[in-house]
């Protein structure tokens, strides 16, 4: 099936019907006796190839495919000629670009032959500015995608900070108003009316605690503040974080146990204090959330290869074998090990903005473990 258009230039009649007879079987071919013809010719119809003789009157044939290539840069060229001459390939290779130059006589078999790889050489150029040109627009639509992605992402960051606020706003009032009343402020109260509600107080304090962890991550992720860098005594900040969850979890569970081991060494880490103090209270009240009465936490403090590394296990539930990602909003498939991910999301910002990060696996016997590496002090 034919498939290439072939443009064949000579003066001799002779000579264009010679190429015409072996050509015409396998191509489209056209004919022209002159370079103003074939001009003509190129400029109303596209041509895969043009053969045409060196020596004709007006245009010669290095010309004629110096203007060829302006008109068809795509037309492969190829000079044909009975009087083989250096400089007459020379200025076909330099003006013209021709693929190949043929001399006179030429063998059929051999000229069929030429045309053969030099249209399979076309069509892979063809190929590849195709494959060029679709990667290009597919580039273009990854990154119309990427930037919609991203505005949608601060669209949402956005909207979960706005809404966070608003409803931290008439939670603070309420906890207020629970304040005033447990404090005897509005009439004495009975046992049974104080215990409902503490459990109230402390139901709405750990809301509060979520909303103000919302807030913290859509602010770290859309206007992120500069860290206050300084070095620090880790010890008394793990203590205090340690203190906290105790007396937040213990009217919950009675048998709450956090176990924290030092090495010998003294030694001080480098960060930003309130957001490393953010970290511990958060990796603390993950592990608090999702053991059972009888809870054992562990934080272990090392130093290896110029960082301090935490690691903190706990007796939980634990999250799926699957689970390795820290992902925000991230469901499982155990209702006691489903929760938002926002505290250990908002650790891993924070410790990403200090050049480290944060690991959550399933322990060998269950539970969780949570590392992460916190930059020694320099001396």
């Amino acid at each position: 099936m034919k498939k290439h258009s072939v443009l064949i230039v000579d003066d001799e009649a002779e000579n264009l019907n010679l190429l015409a007879n072996i050509l015409s079987a396998d191509y489209f071919v056209h004919r022209a006796r002159n370079g103003a013809t074939a001009l003509a010719l190129l400029r109303d119809q596209n041509f895969h190839m043009i053969l045409t003789d060196q020596r004709m009157p007006g245009l010669s044939g290095v010309e004629l495919l110096e203007k060829a290539r302006d008109l068809r840069p795509d037309c492969v060229r190829i000079l044909v000629t009975a009087y083989p001459d250096v400089q007459n390939a020379i200025e076909a290779i330099n003006r013209g670009q021709v693929r190949r130059y043929i001399p006179k006589p030429f063998d059929p078999a051999e000229l069929r032959t030429i045309l053969l790889q030099e249209f399979e050489h076309l069509e892979l150029i063809l190929a590849n500015r195709r494959l060029n040109e679709k990667l290009g627009r597919l580039i273009d639509d990854l990154f119309k995608a990427n930037r919609k992605l991203q505005e949608l992402n601060l669209m949402k960051d956005q909207f979960l900070a706005n809404c966070s606020h608003e409803l931290k706003t008439p939670l603070v009032s309420g906890m207020g108003y629970l304040d005033l009343i447990l404090s005897g402020g509005m009439g004495k109260l009975d046992a049974r009316q104080e215990k409902g509600l503490k459990i109230a107080h402390r139901n709405l304090e750990r809301l509060l605690g979520l909303i103000e962890n919302l807030l913290a991550l859509a602010k770290a992720r859309y206007r992120p503040e500069e860290l206050r860098v300084a070095a620090f005594d880790l010890r008394p900040l793990v203590d205090e974080c340690v203190d906290s969850l105790l007396t937040r979890a213990r009217p919950r569970k009675k048998s709450i146990r956090v176990q924290v081991r030092w090495p010998r060494s003294e030694f001080r880490v480098e960060g930003d204090e309130q957001r490393i103090h953010s970290v511990f209270t958060n990796v603390l009240a993950n592990s608090e959330k999702f053991t059972p009465e009888r809870t054992n936490i562990e934080v272990r403090v090392s130093t290896a290869k110029g960082k301090c590394s935490v690691t903190v296990t706990d007796n939980g539930t634990g999250p799926d074998r699957s689970q390795r990602e820290i992902q925000l909003f991230k469901t499982t498939s155990d209702p006691r090990t489903a929760g938002l991910g926002i505290g250990l999301m908002l650790a891993r910002q924070i410790l990403q903005a200090h050049g480290g990060d944060i690991a959550l696996e399933r322990g060998r016997s269950g539970g969780a473990v949570v590392r992460f590496d916190l930059p020694l002090a320099k001396e």
